[in-house]
C-alpha cells in the first residue's frame, strides 16, 4: 500500500517549483565587457572580484590576452552601465560591448 505525500512534503515541493527552480532555470544574460588596464593575473582578479561584489553578478571571468572580462548575470539587477561603473572605481577602464 503506497502513502499518500504529507502536506509538509507537498508545501515543500511547490516552494521549491516556485521560489527557488525558476532561479536555477534561469541563465541569465551574458556581456562582454573590453578592460584595459589589466597587466597581471592579480589585476584579473581585481577585475572579477569588483564585478562579483555587485548584487546580480552569477559569474566574471576575466581574459588577460584579450583584454576583456566576460559576465553573467540578472538584468534585473543590475546593469552594464553599472559593470562599467564598478570597473572604473576599481582603477581599470572598461566599455561595453567587446568588439
Amino acid at each position: 500500500m503506497v502513502r499518500p505525500p504529507s502536506v509538509w512534503a507537498v508545501l515543500l515541493c511547490l516552494l521549491y517549483v516556485f521560489v527557488a527552480a525558476p532561479h536555477a532555470w534561469s541563465a541569465g544574460a551574458r556581456s562582454v565587457l573590453a578592460v584595459r588596464g589589466m597587466v597581471c593575473s592579480s589585476c584579473a582578479r581585481m577585475v572579477e572580484s569588483a564585478l562579483l561584489a555587485l548584487p546580480g553578478v552569477e559569474s566574471a571571468a576575466a581574459d588577460l590576452k584579450r583584454d576583456r572580462v566576460t559576465t553573467r548575470y540578472n538584468p534585473q539587477q543590475v546593469t552594464l552601465r553599472m559593470m562599467v561603473q564598478a570597473l572604473r572605481r576599481a582603477g581599470y577602464l572598461a566599455e561595453f560591448p567587446a568588439r
